[in-house]
């Protein structure tokens, strides 16, 4: 079978979570031995064959414009490579392969994992119309599939994958002693929930914080330099982290991730440290409860209630029974719902979308 992958910022794999969920469905393509290209943006433009995938990266953001100008290369190395099926990942890049898509009439299936909350009525509209009249669109979520219904989808062209885990994380996990009580990974932002973290640090100067940040919020400038001067918090900047973040989720007793808003439902960050067995404490974003069940597997409380999540904090740190018996639970939800089984699926997907093509000419 000979497939194109097309999504967002290549060079960003190891970044941000978008592409590197499909690049890891594009691994295990390649693994499964079919023919696999892909189309993305970097910073250089070039068209290489790297690990067995063969690339045409067009040069800029990872935008409209990007695609738009790059819209006749684009034609042509479809034109060229005539894939069996196409997989576009993202709501705008949906629209746009959609619509060259015409000249080909190439089986096409979509992925997303975020909600249609980031669009305007009027990119709604037209993303839905092309999620209707293309062949499937994957999701990541029963959030995303019921938000996509709700916004009239049809429900027979949705179907819920669970991929976008590393493996490493379901692996077996090194047996460490903890060595920080709280662990906060991700963004310096509001959506983040990050001014909860520094509340949190402020108010708890017995317990030790350790915090790993990706982009930071120019907003967040002042208090960063005041975090910095407690003496119970420890700040890292990707890629300087002073170890590898799997050793450091397991090295930490509690994570707290106190979204506000993700795009990626549920959050990658949230199921990394559930895979690894660690107690999670998180908010109530939708999406979450999907994976958590509250008090069994992980916590979900209000942040806005601060004494009580101190309270929370206090008790999870005090019971180390408690704790590790939701660090169990954590870890075997998530080894039940993200397997190689997923991906398994999608291709099966392929094939018969495929098969169905081929009898109907």
């Amino acid at each position: 079978m000979k497939i194109c992958y097309i999504f967002s910022n290549f060079h960003l794999l190891h970044i941000t979570g978008q592409p590197d969920i499909v690049f890891k469905l594009v691994s295990q393509a390649h693994k499964r031995g079919e023919e696999v290209y892909l189309i993305s943006n970097a910073p250089e433009q070039e068209q290489l064959y790297q690990g067995g995938i063969n690339l045409f990266l067009i040069r800029g953001l990872g935008d409209f414009k990007t695609y738009f100008l790059n819209i006749f290369k684009i034609i042509k190395y479809l034109r060229d490579v005539k894939p069996d099926i196409i997989h576009v990942h993202g709501y705008l890049l949906t629209i746009f392969v959609w619509i060259i898509n015409r000249f080909f009439h190439i089986p096409l299936v979509c992925s997303v994992c975020e909600t249609l909350d980031i669009l305007n009525s009027f990119y709604k509209n037209l993303i839905i119309f092309c999620f209707n009249h293309s062949e499937l669109t994957f999701v990541t979520s029963e959030c995303i599939k019921n938000h996509l219904i709700e916004n009239g989808v049809s429900t027979d062209k949705i179907v819920i994958a669970r991929i976008g885990l590393d493996g490493k994380f379901l692996k077996g996990g090194e047996k460490f002693l903890p060595a920080t009580d709280i662990l906060y990974y991700g963004d310096a932002m509001r959506g983040r929930g990050f001014d909860f973290i520094i509340r949190l640090a402020q108010n708890l100067p017995k317990f030790n914080f350790k915090i790993l940040i990706r982009w930071r919020d120019k907003n967040y400038d002042i208090e960063l330099e005041k975090l910095k001067k407690l003496s119970n918090v420890a700040i890292y900047y990707y890629p300087h982290y002073p170890e590898d973040l799997k050793s450091i989720i397991l090295k930490s007793k509690l994570v707290i991730l106190p979204y506000r808003w993700m795009g990626v439902r549920p959050p990658l960050s949230l199921v990394e440290s559930m895979a690894l067995g660690r107690c999670v404490i998180t908010s109530a974003m939708k999406g979450n409860e999907e994976i958590i069940k509250n008090w069994h597997n992980g916590i979900i409380v209000d942040f806005n209630k601060l004494d009580e999540v101190i309270s929370n904090i206090h008790y999870l740190l005090s019971d180390e029974q408690k704790r590790k018996y939701i660090e169990t639970q954590a870890k075997e939800t998530i080894k039940a719902i993200y397997s190689h089984k997923e991906y398994d699926m999608i291709f099966q997907f392929y094939n018969k979308i495929l098969t169905y093509s081929n009898r109907n000419g």
